[in-house]
């Protein structure tokens, strides 16, 4: 990672203070914050102004760059900010504004913050549900390799986004809910599974399609009626996968398409959590 300019050091400086702000660090709270981001004898707070304080601290640490993705990290990382789930996401948006200049952005991946580098642009796009997703997938899924498999598919998906490949992540994501619908319903309802896999002339069972996984959640209740309908428009969009079909409709998906998708994906999860048994 190269130095920062030092306006961004002094506009990172002031999120991780946020003075006056619903998330503003008291001297005390400073210091612990970089023992938080595992710095090498971090430095204690001198009661000095705050901002000059932690822009001094970075500063100081400008030839450590392994210490600056640290603090850039935890800054982001949800374990700071217990109690409050959007907040990391919340800074994270802000942070990303100010990192675009200097070609950085603040992404997760399996979960945990990370810095990544990027082509230098004026705007950062705010990007803070891949957290909210995650969490609710691990208590839809019991086993934990089939777990592991959609939370990596839906960090693979929030980079995708990240990065503006928007098609790649409707993919994705259409893939992530095609598993937790099929995990749903093997578990609430296997009797109904098997009548949607006919089994095949070697006596292997068959593959349900997407479509009929959403419509049988809808029959047994466990989504509602706009999860239904938005889930199938995710359905249509991840069908462009096949670039005929791209062709075929002459659509050419963007980040709103994308946030769509993520609207969609967690209106299913909130409906197929609301009505666990």
């Amino acid at each position: 990672m190269s130095r920062l300019d030092p306006n961004t050091v002094r506009a990172v400086a002031e999120i991780i203070c946020d003075i006056e702000g619903p998330y503003e660090r008291a001297g005390w709270q400073l210091a612990r914050f970089f023992r938080h981001a595992n710095w090498e004898q971090p430095p204690d707070y001198d009661g000095s102004p705050k901002v000059s304080w932690v822009v001094g601290c970075l500063e100081g640490r400008a030839d450590d760059p392994a210490a600056i993705d640290r603090a850039l990290c935890r800054l982001c990382d949800p374990r700071e900010y217990p109690g409050d789930p959007d907040a990391a996401g919340t800074i994270r948006d802000a942070l990303n504004k100010c990192l675009a200049l200097d070609g950085l952005k603040v992404g997760y991946e399996g979960g945990r913050p990370r810095v990544f580098e990027i082509t230098p642009r004026l705007v950062a796009a705010a990007e803070t549900a891949p957290v909210v997703l995650t969490a609710e997938l691990d208590l839809l899924v019991d086993d934990p390799i089939k777990r592991r498999v959609l939370n990596d598919r839906l960090s693979e998906a929030a980079t995708c986004r990240e990065y503006g490949s928007p098609i790649a992540a409707i993919v994705m994501l259409g893939s992530v809910l095609e598993g937790l619908l099929y995990e749903v319903i093997a578990a609430r309802d296997p009797d109904g599974l098997d009548r949607l896999c006919p089994r095949r002339r070697d006596g292997t069972p068959g593959e349900p399609s997407l479509a009929q996984l959403i419509s049988h959640a809808h029959r047994k209740g466990w989504l509602q009626k706009d999860a239904q309908e938005f889930s199938g428009r995710l359905r249509g969009f991840r069908n462009y996968v096949h670039a005929r079909q791209q062709w075929a409709n002459n659509d050419w998906p963007d980040g709103d398409t994308v946030q769509i998708c993520w609207d969609v994906t967690i209106a299913a999860l909130n409906d197929l959590g609301a009505s666990a048994p």
